[in-house]
């Protein structure tokens, strides 16, 4: 397996994910509160990487909503599991995340239908960038971008001291099909996996508003069309 050095952090400072971080750098430094808000899950769980090759390796692993990654601790530092391409799955704990190469980005296995599989992707995005004026007020802000502009694999944020950032959790959903294609959830899409289910689709979203950021009405259309699809 290889590996990528990222953040020297001890399990014990291990908290779980929130939907949204604050920082207030000081002297570009806001890793602290970065850090204590960065991994999904509250500390390291068991789980296992296994690759395309039929090998596989145990380790305690965490999923780093900041970056995207899965990673594990060796020693006194955290690192990143890498060469993604090269792996079947990652499992932490009782979830299981797979490597779209498309999109470059693990997806976690919500739900395993008869015909497709139900993803999600999280990540902490910038959702809004405030200057500092005068006497320590933020009257404006500028347009929110993606947080990998300020991403270094070998840093957590290069953060400006001027500005306040706030971060928020961004969730995407995808499919994927039987030969383990992905494609983000859309009415698009969704026609693509179910091509037999073309009248139930259209008789579905006649009757039906389907939000495809909403992960329980993701999970009633699909239901919907499974039983409806010829087999």
């Amino acid at each position: 397996m290889g590996f990528l050095p990222i953040l020297p952090l001890p399990l014990s400072a291990q908290k779980s994910v929130g939907k949204s971080i604050e920082v207030a750098p000081t002297n570009g430094n806001g890793s602290s509160v970065i850090q204590n808000k960065m991994y999904r899950y509250p500390e390291f769980k068991e789980g296992k990487v296994t690759f395309k090759n039929g090998t596989a390796t145990i380790a305690n692993l965490n999923y780093n909503v900041f970056s995207g990654e899965a990673e594990f601790v060796k020693g006194e530092d955290t690192l990143a599991v890498d060469n993604l391409f090269t792996i079947s799955s990652i499992s932490i704990g009782d979830d299981l995340y797979f490597y779209d190469q498309e999109s470059k980005s693990l997806l976690q296995q919500l739900e395993k239908f008869r015909s497709a599989t139900l993803l999600v992707k999280e990540k902490y995005e910038v959702a809004d960038i405030k200057s500092k004026g005068a006497m320590g007020s933020s009257p404006s802000s500028i347009a929110a971008t993606s947080a990998t502009q300020y991403a270094d694999k070998s840093q957590t944020y290069n953060l400006k001291s001027s500005d306040n950032y706030k971060f928020k959790v961004k969730t995407s959903y995808y499919l994927a099909d039987l030969n383990d294609h992905y494609y983000e959830a859309s009415k698009r899409n969704i026609s693509r996996l179910y091509p037999n289910a073309k009248d139930a689709l259209i008789e579905y979203f006649r009757t039906n508003k389907v939000d495809f950021d909403n992960e329980a009405q993701l999970r009633e259309l699909i239901q919907y069309i499974e039983g409806h699809s010829q087999k």
